[in-house]
C-alpha cells in the first residue's frame, strides 16, 4: 500500500445552489454509465446512479440512462431490465455500437456514446456521467470545441481513474491500449461542465497527479442513496446511534477480490485464531472478483475455502445477493460488518452500514473517514494491515460493535440534490443554463486544417484531396502538404474546392518531422493529421 504525500483539500457543496422558487419546469436528462443496478448486480456506480435515476424522476425530471455495456446483463435478460426500468418512468437504452475502424474498444465506445447523445433530436439539458472508463470522453470534447452540445451541460461525477487504483493497488499497467483510457478518463474531468466527487480525497489525488480540476466548478457532496423501495426488515429491536451491539458474527461486506481486503481480512482472522478469540460465524457477502496476484490459479470463493480449511468457527459465501438482500441479511441479527478495503472513494458499503446503523470496520483509506466522525473514527477505522485489523475486530467482538456516527444527515442530502436539479431547472427557465457550462470554443465549429505526409508522385493525388476535402466538411479552411520530393510538390494544385493548398518542404524527413512542419506552417484551430501513402 501507498502512503498519501498529499493533503486532502476542502471543495464546496452543492448547498449554494437554491432553487428561486416553486418551479414546475422539469429537465431533460442523460445518465451516461458503465454500470447500473439491473444489468450490472452492483457496485458503487450502479447504485449511484440507480437511485439518481429514481430520485430525478420522482422529482418530475425525464430521464434516460444510457447503458455503454450494451446489451450486457449479468442477470437476466437486457429486455427485462428495459422493461423494470419503464416501469419506473425511466427509459434504459443499451449503446448501440457505431463501427470505428482503426480505434481500440473503449474508444469505439467513447465514440458511439458521442454519436448517440449528437443524434438525438431534441439535446438533453443535463447528462449525468462518471469518469470511470471516459465514455464522455469525445461528447465532452466535441462541446469544448464548438461543434456540439452547446445547449447541453454535462456534470462529471469523480469515480474510479484508472491511475487512482493502479496507484493505490501498487500494480502495473500491463495494457498500453489502458494509456488512452488513462488520458480520457483525466480529460472527462478537465472538460466537464461540473464535477461532482464523493469524496474530497480522490479530487485532492487527481490535482497531485496532475489533473486540472475545473476551477470554481468543482464540489463534493455524498452520493445518492435510495431506500424506500427496498422495505427492509430490522429485526433487531431498537438499534440506536452510539450503541454497542454484543455478537460473534462478523461479515466481510464487499466485492470477494483485493482490492475490497480480502486478504487482510483472512490473515487477520488466522490472527485471531491463534490469539483464541474466535468469532462464531463469519459470512463473505458480495459477488466474486478478479482473482487475488497471489493465487491467479483459483477463483476468490474457493480461496476463502482453502483459507477456511483451518478456522475452528462456522464460514458462509454469499455470493448472488442484490443491494436489498444483502442488507436484509446484515440486520436479520447482530452482525458487525467488515470492509478492510485497499482503496476507496466514497464507499458505498460504509454509506449503507451508517444510514442502517449497522455495526463496522473499515480501513481509514480514501474518502472513508470523511463519512465517520471523528470521535467515532477510532472505534471503527482501522489502519491497511492485518494486524491493526485484527486489534479492532479483538475489541469490538469483546465489547460490542460501535454504531458509527455518520458525518451527513441522508434525507437532507437527498434535499441538496433535489433542490441543486430544480436550480438548474430555474436555469433552464430563464435561459442561463449555459453560463454554468465550461469555458471553450463556441459560435461555429474551428476552421480545420489537414496536415498531410505525402511522400511522392502519384496519380491519386487529386482524387486524394478531393476526398479529404470533403470528409473535413464546410470547417475546411486550408490542405497542407508537407512534400519528400520537389516532384511531388510540383503535382500539388493551388487549390481543392475551393479550399487553398500550401506546400511545406519535407525533403529528408521522417513522418514525426514532416507532420510537426506541417502543423507549424497551419493556421487552422483544429488540425487533423494524414498520411496520403495509406489513405
Amino acid at each position: 500500500m501507498r502512503t498519501d504525500t498529499f493533503s486532502v483539500k476542502s471543495f464546496p457543496d452543492l448547498t449554494g445552489f437554491v432553487p428561486h422558487d416553486e418551479t414546475s419546469a422539469s429537465l431533460r436528462v442523460c445518465i451516461v454509465t458503465e454500470e447500473i443496478v439491473g444489468p450490472v448486480r452492483n457496485g458503487g456506480i450502479s447504485t449511484t446512479y440507480a437511485n439518481l435515476a429514481k430520485l430525478l424522476v420522482d422529482a418530475g425530471h425525464e430521464v434516460t440512462v444510457l447503458y455503454l455495456k450494451g446489451t450486457h446483463s449479468e442477470i437476466g435478460t437486457i429486455e427485462d431490465w428495459i422493461a423494470h426500468y419503464k416501469a419506473l418512468g425511466v427509459d434504459l437504452v443499451p449503446l448501440p455500437a457505431v463501427p470505428a475502424m482503426g480505434t481500440s474498444y473503449w474508444q469505439a465506445r467513447q465514440y458511439s456514446a458521442f454519436v448517440w447523445l449528437k443524434e438525438q433530436p431534441v439535446p438533453f439539458d443535463i447528462v449525468h456521467g462518471s469518469e470511470w472508463r471516459g465514455g464522455l470522453y469525445y461528447a465532452l470534447l466535441a462541446k469544448h470545441m464548438g461543434l456540439a452540445f452547446d445547449e447541453t451541460q454535462f456534470i462529471v461525477k469523480s469515480s474510479s481513474p484508472l491511475i487512482w487504483n493502479r496507484h493505490y493497488m501498487m500494480e502495473f499497467l500491463a495494457d498500453p491500449n489502458m494509456l488512452a483510457v488513462m488520458l480520457s478518463e483525466q480529460r472527462s474531468v478537465e472538460l466537464g461542465d461540473m464535477v461532482v466527487g464523493g469524496s474530497a480525497h480522490l479530487l485532492s489525488f487527481m490535482e497531485h497527479v496532475g489533473y486540472q480540476l475545473p476551477e470554481d466548478r468543482t464540489y463534493v457532496q455524498p452520493n445518492v442513496l435510495m431506500f424506500d423501495d427496498l422495505e427492509i426488515v430490522d429485526k433487531r429491536g431498537e438499534v440506536a446511534v452510539g450503541d454497542r451491539l454484543k455478537t460473534r458474527d462478523l461479515v466481510f461486506f464487499g466485492r470477494l477480490e483485493a482490492r475490497k481486503g480480502l486478504e487482510i481480512f483472512c490473515d487477520a482472522l488466522d490472527f485471531l485464531v491463534a490469539r483464541d478469540c474466535l468469532p462464531r460465524h463469519v459470512t463473505f457477502l458480495g459477488k466474486v472478483g478478479a482473482s487475488l496476484p497471489t493465487a491467479p490459479q483459483m477463483d476468490c470463493d474457493k480461496y476463502i475455502e482453502m483459507r477456511a480449511a483451518r478456522w475452528p468457527f462456522e464460514i458462509e459465501i454469499m455470493t448472488h445477493c442484490q443491494q436489498a438482500e444483502a442488507l436484509a441479511y446484515l440486520v436479520d441479527k447482530p452482525r458487525i460488518a467488515v470492509m478492510p478495503s485497499l482503496v476507496e472513494n466514497s464507499s458505498m458499503a460504509v454509506y449503507e452500514a451508517l444510514i442502517y446503523k449497522i455495526p463496522f470496520i473499515a480501513t481509514a483509506i480514501g474518502g472513508t473517514p470523511e463519512l465517520v466522525v471523528p470521535e467515532d473514527a477510532s472505534a471503527v477505522l482501522t489502519q491497511v494491515n492485518p494486524r491493526d485489523l485484527a486489534n479492532h475486530i479483538e475489541d469490538a467482538l469483546n465489547r460490542g460493535g460501535l454504531v458509527a456516527r455518520g458525518t451527513f444527515d441522508n434525507p437532507a442530502n437527498l434535499d441538496v440534490w433535489r433542490d441543486f436539479h430544480r436550480h438548474l431547472a430555474d436555469r433552464k427557465l430563464a435561459g442561463t443554463l449555459p453560463q454554468l457550462a465550461a469555458p471553450g470554443q463556441t459560435g461555429d465549429a474551428p476552421a480545420i486544417s489537414l496536415c498531410v505526409f505525402w511522400p511522392g508522385e502519384s496519380d491519386a493525388l487529386g482524387s486524394f484531396l478531393a476526398a479529404a476535402a470533403d470528409g473535413a466538411g464546410s470547417a475546411l479552411c486550408e490542405v497542407v502538404l508537407a512534400c519528400m520530393s520537389p516532384a511531388a510538390a510540383a503535382q500539388v494544385p493551388e487549390q481543392v474546392d475551393g479550399v487553398p493548398v500550401r506546400v511545406v518542404d519535407a525533403r529528408e524527413m521522417g513522418l514525426g518531422e514532416a507532420w510537426n512542419a506541417a502543423a507549424k506552417a497551419a493556421s487552422g484551430r483544429a488540425l487533423f493529421f494524414l498520411r496520403g501513402d495509406i489513405h
